[in-house]
């Protein structure tokens, strides 16, 4: 059974954002360029100081960064 999951959350205000025509690629690229049956995916859009702690947190790096993946089909779950 494939299942297709694909969830976006925008928790920043610094920009304003079409989330329909982001879904729309995003749709769009995992249906032509990564043609697997089965995924879930969660877009998490946060502002730079939400970005930070989460760096420290789980990476244990200061500042801020672009983006930090997560394997979740992983044993430990760790940063990707």
């Amino acid at each position: 059974m494939s299942r297709r999951l694909l969830s976006l959350q925008n928790r920043q205000r610094t920009r304003i954002l079409d989330l329909r025509l982001l879904r729309r690629i995003a749709c769009t690229l995992l249906a032509r360029h990564l043609p697997v049956a089965s995924y879930e995916l969660g877009i998490h859009l946060v502002q730079a100081a939400e970005m930070a702690r989460i760096n420290q947190q789980f990476l244990q790096h200061a500042g801020s960064t672009d983006v930090i993946t997560f394997d979740h089909g992983a044993e430990d779950g760790a940063p990707a």
